[in-house]
């Protein structure tokens, strides 16, 4: 009786070390989901960080109301030293105001096989990040370029420029053109008025005037605008 029982303890416990085995093997072979998302405004481009193993990745995206992208397949590379490189993807196309779900998701090699045959990774689950694509702002009203001091009593005459607020702009670029040649600008500025360096001297009755600097054709600069689109 001993002897049943204590065969049946060793098949049992075989039993359970080979399920345990297998969830084992089901879940350790899974590659990681893709984290670490960033989004450049200025290139308006996605990165995220390598999964480890992934040859490729699945990129699409939905709107709010469900309708989904094509599938961008991207495969995964690696610099010269073998490290690999943070993959992306343009947002560009994304051109309406709106939230929208990116979905990415790391795919396995399915040549990579153990010995019996089977997978040595798996695919993925599917990551998800949030992007929301924002307000698009007309140009500033008001605007208003004026020769003054840089500051109070200094001398020193530029053109400063000021504009109205635009609400919910984060920031604004101000450039100085002449023509298409670009000679001045600030960027991502939160400042709704800038002083510009320019040139004095003095007119034929002795009044000193303030010029602002002339391109090789003879043309002055003329002011320019744009908001940060989100």
């Amino acid at each position: 009786m001993r002897k049943k029982v204590f065969a049946l303890i060793i098949i049992l416990c075989l039993a359970l070390g080979m399920t345990a085995a297998f969830a084992a093997c089901d879940n350790t072979g899974k590659l990681d989901a893709p984290t670490g998302f960033t989004v450049n405004k200025d290139t308006q481009t996605l990165t995220w960080t390598p999964v480890e193993n992934a040859v490729a990745y699945d990129f699409y995206v939905t709107d709010e109301q469900g309708a989904r992208s094509n599938v961008n397949n991207i495969p995964a590379k690696t610099n010269d030293n073998g490290t690999p490189v943070p993959p992306s993807q343009s947002l560009a196309g994304i051109t309406e105001k709106g939230t929208y779900t990116i979905h990415v998701q790391a795919l396995a090699d399915d040549e990579d096989v153990d010995v019996s045959g089977n997978p040595v990774h798996q695919d993925s689950d599917v990551a998800e990040y949030t992007y929301v694509r924002g307000e698009q702002y007309g140009n500033p009203q008001n605007v208003k370029a004026e020769y003054a001091e840089a500051q109070a009593g200094t001398g020193v005459k530029g053109l400063r420029v000021t504009f109205d607020a635009v609400e919910g702009a984060a920031d604004y670029t101000v450039q100085i053109l002449s023509g298409s040649t670009l000679l001045e600008e600030v960027e991502n500025t939160e400042s709704v008025s800038h002083w510009f360096e320019t040139y004095s001297e003095e007119d034929s009755d002795g009044n000193e005037t303030t010029e602002i600097e002339e391109d090789s054709d003879g043309n002055k600069p003329t002011e320019r605008f744009s908001d940060n689109p989100g």
